[in-house]
């Protein structure tokens, strides 16, 4: 009888063990989750007049299409680009994404768009968001600059360019509510675990390459 009761203790001990372990997990993802907002505050902008003139902008790609379908994310943040350029924010592009394809093709649609190709900077090896803030001061020489892409990629992508120590603001490409909203923000809370992983362990990009002038 003795030896069932420590059976159901010890059970009992593991079970409530890991509960405690679970309940200190979900706090240390959404303690990160909430660090990286707060930390953002003030340095995303909707409106074109309000946002802080910079030399460059930094385009954070995206695949045009999905499964064979045009990828909502694409063109709105296209056109933010567009309309920081027209209205004389930026000078200059560098778009960042891992794959040739999809930095060319935004490239090509963005000449379409109005911006002349001199104006355009191709980040081949912008892996990541963590990759893409580094580069734009270790390889591109660029501590002040706007970033481009919807507010969930951006509020990391803040909090990145303050840990490397540089002053960048943002411009929220808009972003149509979709049925994968909750898709996007578990993902995003696992690439902020991982920033944050990355972070601790002192990561460096795999791919440094020539630094590149932009003039």
């Amino acid at each position: 009888m003795k030896h069932k009761h420590r059976s159901y203790l010890k059970k009992h001990w593991v079970v409530r063990g890991l509960i405690v372990l679970f309940a200190l997990f979900l706090v240390t993802i959404y303690s990160m989750h909430f660090t990286v907002t707060s930390e953002a505050k003030g340095h995303i902008y909707t409106k074109i007049s309000e946002i802080p003139q910079r030399k460059v902008a930094v385009l954070l790609g995206t695949k045009k299409y999905f499964h064979g379908k045009l990828n909502k994310y694409y063109f709105p943040r296209l056109k933010a680009t567009v309309r920081l350029y027209n209205a004389k924010k930026v000078s200059f592009v560098v778009v960042s994404r891992n794959k040739n394809n999809v930095v060319k093709l935004i490239k090509k649609d963005l000449i379409k768009l109005g911006i002349p190709e001199k104006k355009i900077y191709l980040d081949f090896k912008g892996i990541t968001s963590y990759d893409a803030m580094y580069r734009i001061h270790k390889v591109y020489g660029q501590k002040k600059f706007i970033v481009i892409s919807q507010n969930y990629q951006l509020e990391r992508a803040i909090y990145l360019a303050k840990h490397y120590g540089l002053q960048a603001v943002a411009y929220a490409a808009k972003c149509e509510r979709d049925n994968n909203g909750i898709k996007i923000n578990f993902i995003e809370k696992y690439e902020r675990v991982k920033m944050f992983y990355y972070i601790f362990t002192k990561k460096k990009p795999i791919y440094f390459g020539e630094k590149v002038q932009i003039f």
